[in-house]
This record gives structure tokens, sequence and C-alpha cells, in this order.
């Protein structure tokens, strides 16, 4: 049937249609009022040559294929090439197998809000990885795509993103097993290009960041099917409080592809993460490469006798604000003091199921004589930890905690906060305690230990008996 040109919106859905229709009247010389149009399921429909995408639809805000499993072939000729440089809202193409890539010279608008490409292999190509970039940065994007390889998902996607604020793997890679070699059986790779808004110590507030996430395709799937989502506490809206400590994961993550990709490969855009998450290994690959501008590291499961290589970190990272260790059961209290000194411009810092930085903390005050602070030693602005016992370290309290604002056990096992853990604290401003089951008192006179104090937050501690 033919559509008369002042429709606004159409869907089309669950129907035989085996072409789009056709508009009643000639659009040479009427422009089309067409704002939205959806198709879904139609499971005949073979090709989009013919009918109304092959004009240039002006008023076009929203196009939505979704589910068309024989669905091949774009409009050609200019005028769809133009409805996609002046879509302003959403376009949305999913589950749609056999389509093809969209057509030579087709530029998405650098003023579209939304673009959301999955489980349309033929869409998600170099072509469309390379114009992401030119999206505005506060366009919400997800494009997600499965490879055969690692080696395929380079070529075609990594090579040319332009611009990468967050790199997280996870689940890829076995330690040992050249991820790039393709003599080797093939491991598939599920690639998901979106945004996710951060917390950026740097600009002091959240920024919506291009990030990009590669997984194991078994792995992901499992985890969508059968995994629940951990439980999470809704946190004070205090200004005080601009971000709260991400849960440490019991996976077993490898980082081989981190190494690999940005060393040897010489991603365009390495020199622009800004946050990176580095599981299981650090090596020279990954320390040779330019990260100037990082200003967020996480370091997870070093587990075993596989102690984090303090030694050999990136010694260049001059501009790091935040860092977040989380299962590095061999980190000890001289090699993290060593650590923060070597990171002139942390403030913020995470520690997470680290059980030997306390056992440690005695012995290290016997070397407190060899290891001196350097005069700025003392910039951490905000502490997360697991484990108060730390605090029991006068040096390191004094080296590193003099100008402390912000202390928060989470996920702790301690059933008391004592007068000893405070000393040396005079700075503190927020004081908070989450998830720590066996609390159940702090001190009476902690106004007195904390004169500085300014806000307290308790959650998640089901025996609290005693409250200052």
């Amino acid at each position: 049937p033919s559509l008369p040109t002042t429709v606004r919106e159409l869907t089309l859905r669950d129907v035989g249609l085996k072409k789009l229709p056709e508009f009643s009247e000639s659009c040479d010389h009427i422009c089309p009022s067409l704002s939205m149009l959806r198709i879904d399921n139609l499971p005949a429909l073979k090709s989009l040559q013919q009918g109304l995408l092959r004009h240039h639809l002006k008023n076009l805000t929203v196009l939505s294929i979704q589910r068309c499993e024989q669905l091949v072939h774009w409009p050609e000729g200019a005028g769809f090439r133009a409805t996609l440089l002046s879509l302003q809202e959403e376009l949305l193409i999913c589950d749609c197998p056999k389509l093809m890539a969209l057509p030579d010279g087709a530029t998405l608008s650098a003023s579209l809000k939304n673009l959301t490409v999955r489980g349309c292999p033929g869409v998600a190509n170099r072509l469309l990885f390379a114009q992401l970039h030119n999206l505005s940065s506060d366009s919400i994007v997800h494009v997600s795509k499965e490879y055969a390889d690692l080696a395929c998902c380079s070529e075609e996607a990594l090579q040319h993103l332009k611009s990468v604020d967050c790199l997280r793997i996870n689940d890829v890679g076995i330690e040992g097993y050249d991820l790039f070699d393709r003599s080797r059986d093939r491991q598939p790779v599920f690639l998901v290009c979106d945004k996710e808004r951060m917390w950026s110590w740097r600009c002091d507030e959240w920024v919506l960041s291009r990030r990009v996430r590669i997984r194991d395709f078994e792995v992901i799937t499992a985890t969508v099917s059968h995994a629940s989502a951990p439980p999470t506490y809704s946190v004070p809206p205090e200004e005080w409080w601009p971000r709260r400590s991400p849960p440490a994961s019991e996976n077993h993550y490898h980082n081989g592809l981190i190494s690999a990709s940005i060393g040897e490969h010489h991603l365009p855009w390495a020199s622009s993460l800004r946050w990176l998450a580095a599981n299981d290994t650090l090596d020279e690959a990954l320390i040779s490469c330019n990260l100037a501008s990082l200003e967020g590291l996480w370091i997870s499961n070093f587990r075993e006798t596989k102690p984090l290589p303090t030694n050999v970190l990136p010694s260049h990272l001059s501009g790091l604000k935040e860092l977040q260790i989380f299962h590095c059961p061999e980190l000890t209290l001289p090699s993290l003091q060593e650590l923060i000194w070597s990171l002139p411009s942390l403030q913020h810092l995470t520690m997470e199921k680290c059980p030997n930085l306390s056992s440690s903390s005695s012995s290290s005050c016997s070397h407190s004589s060899v290891a001196t602070s350097p005069p700025n030693a003392a910039t951490l602005q905000t502490l997360f930890v697991d484990d108060v016992n730390l605090l029991c370290d006068a040096g390191f309290v004094h080296d590193q905690l003099s100008s402390l604002r912000g202390l928060h056990v989470w996920h702790g096992d301690l059933s008391s906060f004592t007068a000893v853990a405070t000393e040396g604290l005079r700075s503190l401003q927020h004081l908070s305690f989450m998830s720590c089951p066996k609390l159940k008192r702090l001190p009476p006179d902690l106004r007195r230990l904390l004169p500085s104090l300014r806000a307290l937050a308790i959650g998640g501690c089901d025996e609290i008996q005693l409250l200052p």
C-alpha cells in the first residue's frame, strides 16, 4: 500500500511485507513528514532498495530496524545517504544477521544522540568503527560484534577506533598463549564499544567516557544467562561522596591482550586512555607504551605466589590520580609505599583483598630508617580499604595519610573501629563503613579523636550496637 506524505510515525511489525511501502505522491517537490520509522520482525523483507527509504527523509529523526533475518540490502542512491546524515535522534539496527554494511559514502550525523548496532556483523565494520569518534561527546553508543579471534577484532575494530577513554578486557586469553597467532586454535571474542558515565578525578565531575570492552564470547553469554547481579548499597547523595568503590570480582582475568594490543600493535588511541583495567599480568609491552593521559589504573587478581610487580609499573604515570588494587595477596606494605611515592599526583587509593599489607606493616616499621619518604609523599585525599589494621602502622599513616580527607571501610571483617586506627588522621573529614557485617561499635569520643570530621555514613552493618 502507498502512504500519504503527511504520515509522521510508521511502525511495521510482524507482517509479511517483501518491500517497504512507497509514498502516494512524488517526493521531488514535497518533503515527507515522516519523523519516526520502526521496522520489526519482517521475515520476508530482503531489501530496502525499493520503497520510502530511498528518498531523502529530511524530517526523520528515529530509524529502527530489528529482527529482519532475511534483510540484505540497504537503499542505493543519494537519498538514503542524505537521510543518514540528517538523522538526529536514534539509529537502531539489531538482529539482522545478513544485512550488509552501510552504503559507500554513508556518513552518520555528528548530532546523532543514540546509536545501537547489535547482532548485525555486516553493519559493524571498520568504516562504522572509524565514525564513532565523530559523534557528539553526549551521544549514547552501543556497537557490539563477535569475532573469530582477537586478530580479526584488532584488524577490523581496534585499529580503526580513533579515541578510547576506558579499556576493560575480561576473560580473554590464556597465560603463555599468543592471542594474535592465527596458527593456533581460535578463541572467539566479543567486542562492545559503548559509553559509560564515570567519575573523573581530573575534571572533578561525572563524564561520559568512550569505553571498549572485550570478553570471551562464551563467558559473556553465560553471564547474561545465569549470573545474578551482586547486591548493591545505596550511597548518600552528599557532594562529598563522588563515587563508590567497585566490588572486587572473584573471576580470574587475563590481560595479555592489553599488552599485546597496546604495546606491540600500537593502537592509535592508546595515548588517549584515561582509565585502564589491568588484570593478572603487567609486562614490559604495557609499560613501554605512552599512557601519559591515564588518570585511573585498576589492578586485580595477582593471586597465589604471583606478586604484584611494583618495580615494573609504569614510571611515567605522573598524572595518575586514582589507583585501585584488588586481590593482590602478595603485595606488602613497603612495596605499596614505594609505589605511592612513584606516583606524585596520586590522590585516591582503593585496596581490597590484600591480606599481606597488614601482616607486613610491623616489619615495615623496622625498615623505616632505610625507606625515606619524599617531601611531597602525603598527597592521598581518599582511601578505600577493607582492613583497618593497615592504619595501625604509624609510619605509613604519617608518610601517606597525614593529608587524608576521606576514609571508607568497605567489605571489612572488623568488629570494632578503635581509637588506635584514628591516630594521625587529624585532617579526616569524611568517614564511612559499608558492608561490614561484624562491626559492632565505634569509639564514643570519635569527635575528639577526629576533630575535622564533618560526615559519617554507615550501611550494611547489621551488628552495630554503639554509635558515638
